[in-house]
């Protein structure tokens, strides 16, 4: 939190890794953060402006909470984190991502668990990013040299760029993941980064067809630059809790627990830890 002293910065927050992968949905969750997700949030801190925040780790000033309205302005909002930063950022302060990463415990869900989430998050960065997001595709440079090598009928030249095209996002995956987070229990998992690739594919085209996510079993549509409406009347403010459903890393907390202890929906503590590791 040493940013904050300075007065024109109003945030701080930090990226997050999952860990903990027991299972091959959490895995490829994992390389979907950590291999997709991050490395576009590494490139707008170096050459963007940062106006986002995680809600693995957030820190700001009372003062700087009050004017942007509160928690109460952001709680009807699915992605909570990314409007805090986002309005600390409009009232002019800086929003600065630390170079600690805070490590999550993956849930370990089923398939259709962690399916929901990855779509829910994927619907999330499409509402409050609409027109990066439709450019995001550019991005999927697997997808890319595939259609080339079928595009060209599997030729020399169509298997060249495809081979190129892997080394390269092997390289860059396993710079990222080892190197600049340090995600030493990813490295067995590399070799589902083909399927991993495919799957954000699919979750990008499956994000632009319909406006609903499904948060704690309950069924939100999702209005105004992402406002949550219920789709069915619930009985309180989250809702049923749902099988597999966890807390979504999204999520801002307006009362932390103790000891860095959190709990799952089961009752069963949580540990995130937070490890300093500057990115080279």
């Amino acid at each position: 939190v040493a940013p904050l002293a300075q007065p024109e910065v109003g945030l701080v927050t930090c990226p997050y890794n999952a860990v903990s992968l027991g299972s091959l949905p959490a895995a490829l969750e994992a390389l979907s953060i950590g291999t997709a997700f991050l490395p576009g949030v590494f490139f707008a801190v170096d050459f963007g402006r940062v106006d986002f925040a995680f809600g693995a780790a957030i820190a700001l000033r009372r003062s700087v909470l009050e004017e942007i309205g509160g928690f109460r302005a952001i709680a009807d909002y699915l992605a909570d984190d990314f409007h805090l930063g986002n309005r600390v950022a409009a009232q002019g302060y800086r929003v600065v991502v630390s170079t600690c990463v805070v490590e999550t415990v993956t849930p370990n869900a089923g398939w259709w668990s962690t399916l929901q989430r990855l779509l829910r998050w994927a619907r999330t960065v499409r509402i409050c990013r609409p027109r990066g997001y439709l450019a995001s595709l550019l991005t999927h440079s697997t997808l890319a040299a595939l259609a080339y090598l079928i595009a060209t009928q599997f030729s020399a030249a169509g298997w060249l760029v495809f081979a190129v095209q892997q080394a390269a996002r092997w390289s860059a995956a396993w710079y990222v993941a080892l190197v600049t987070l340090g995600h030493g229990e990813l490295r067995r998992w590399l070799w589902l980064l083909p399927a991993s690739d495919l799957l954000s594919i699919g979750l990008w085209g499956a994000s632009w067809f319909g406006n609903t996510v499904t948060w704690r079993g309950v069924r939100f549509r999702l209005v105004d630059g992402g406002r949550m409406i219920p789709v069915e009347p619930t009985t309180g403010r989250q809702g049923r809790q749902g099988v597999g459903e966890e807390p979504m890393a999204g999520a801002v907390a307006t009362e932390m627990p103790s000891e860095g202890t959190y709990r799952s929906p089961s009752g069963q503590p949580m540990k995130e830890s937070v490890h300093p590791r500057g990115r080279k």
